[in-house]
């Protein structure tokens, strides 16, 4: 391998900003970060992680000024359009990178608690007003009496609402 010059280590350092700047957004669903951050924290099923994670972000991507990610089978495509450069991590990979995160304390931030405790008191008042059908009338009750331990756990191994095509997912 020849010498590195000054613009290769800028463009890996880069490339690296880049798909830690994408995987801290989450999967982007509601509360997706916090499930993450759990996930992890709970350090059960670990070997099921990156199956998980690909149900977790479903299939399709998002992007913001010119820079997203799109999640398949294969995994996480980490794009930005103004140098062309696409990125393709595969489940176990953005497992691993989004488990150092969270240990380095980069992924979990005050700022996504906050909006976790306002996304627990929007739900809170869904049960309130009956919009929440899926609760037992156990359930709506200990919701109403304070108890919001069931929003937090509620996807935590579940997540049956997510991609159904297990069949396409890759290791």
């Amino acid at each position: 391998m020849g010498q590195l010059s000054i613009f290769d280590i800028v463009e890996i350092d880069t490339k690296e900003d880049l798909i830690k700047k994408q995987l801290c957004q989450g999967s982007g669903f509601v509360d997706g970060k916090y499930r993450i951050k759990t996930y992890i924290e709970r350090g059960e099923r670990m070997s099921e992680f990156p199956k998980w994670l690909y149900k977790e972000y479903g299939l399709g991507g998002c992007s913001f000024h010119g820079e997203g990610n799109n999640s398949s089978a294969k995994g996480l495509e980490v794009f930005r359009r103004s140098d062309n450069i696409k990125i393709l991590l595969s489940w176990a990979e953005v497992a691993a990178r989004l488990i150092d995160l969270v240990a380095q304390g980069i992924y979990y931030t005050q700022k996504d608690e906050e909006q976790h405790q306002r996304n627990l008191k929007y739900k809170l008042e869904d049960v309130k007003d009956g919009s929440i059908w899926w609760l037992s009338d156990e359930q709506k009750q200990r919701v109403l009496n304070g108890d919001l331990s069931l929003f937090e756990n509620i996807r935590y191994l579940t997540n049956d609402d997510g991609v159904k095509d297990e069949e396409n997912y890759e290791e």
